[in-house]
């Protein structure tokens, strides 16, 4: 996208202020293109969005304005054209209708599991197809609040062609809270709940009995360290707050070696005070 909009003329480096609404992996995408190819980056996103998504934009040098989750995505859309004609030099590429966005997967993405398979796939599952079962928008539901952030953003974008998927379907947040975990747990796979969700509806295709057999691939689009702070963790947060310390009865410091540990660690105490 910002390739395409520098060669036609509509940002310059050094110049363009790069304004975006995001839940996270384009925000943080462009932050890193757009401080490499000299664009100032501000990311619009939800404040139900993790904490770390924030702390990710900003040490890539992103500026991070957050809008109320409760007025949903249009007032977060508003705030960006707000930003638009406060800050001069300004632009939106616009995930959510430029053709560029789809575009670069058709072109990058789409060889590259191909070419990882080996042409073998025969079922092919991704989140835009797999909804929150509490935001089935794209199935003629009504928009709501969920837990699987960066999907069901309460609305069809422009770039999302709904009419090339064969099928939709609902991952309640459950399952896909449920999947995430048992991935790190069973498989090693460290993953955010959005990657749980494509794999809870990548298993449901999987069990159909026209897909015995077959190959089923599915992409994890998110980390889990993205959500270290979020309801994904919340368990194995609190089991490590409360961790206690476990020395061996069987350690003990030489006496020299106790001295020397002993002064120091009064130095330490010495210059915590001062």
């Amino acid at each position: 996208m910002i390739l395409d909009a520098e060669q036609k003329g509509l940002i310059t480096p050094g110049v363009t202020t790069l304004i975006e609404p995001s839940s996270g992996n384009t925000g943080i995408a462009l932050a890193f293109v757009g401080r490499r190819r000299g664009y100032k980056v501000v990311v619009v996103m939800a404040d139900t969005y993790s904490i770390e998504r924030r702390m990710i934009l900003r040490a890539l040098g992103a500026e991070v304005v957050i809008t109320d989750t409760m007025k949903g995505l249009p007032n977060l859309l508003a705030k960006c054209n707000d930003l638009l004609a406060s800050i001069p030099n300004s632009f939106m590429l616009g995930q959510f209708y430029n053709p560029q966005n789809p575009l670069s997967h058709f072109k990058t993405t789409g060889p590259e599991i191909w070419t990882a398979t080996e042409g073998k796939i025969d079922t092919f599952v991704k989140v835009v197809g797999v909804e929150p079962a509490e935001s089935p928008v794209m199935q003629g539901g009504n928009p709501g609040p969920h837990e699987v952030q960066g999907t069901g953003p309460g609305m069809i974008p422009d770039t999302t062609d709904v009419s090339v998927m064969d099928e939709l379907m609902s991952v309640t947040d459950e399952e896909a809270l449920t999947m995430a975990r048992r991935l790190g747990f069973e498989e090693g796979l460290l993953v955010g709940v959005s990657s749980g969700s494509a794999l809870a509806g990548a298993l449901k295709v999987a069990k159909k009995p026209e897909n015995a057999g077959k190959i089923n691939r599915s992409i994890t689009p998110s980390a889990g360290e993205l959500y270290l702070s979020t309801i994904l963790f919340k368990d194995i947060k609190k089991e490590m707050e409360n961790l206690k310390i476990s020395d061996s009865a069987l350690f003990s410091y030489p006496p020299q070696e106790k001295e020397k540990v002993e002064d120091v660690t009064d130095e330490v105490r010495k210059l915590s005070l001062e």
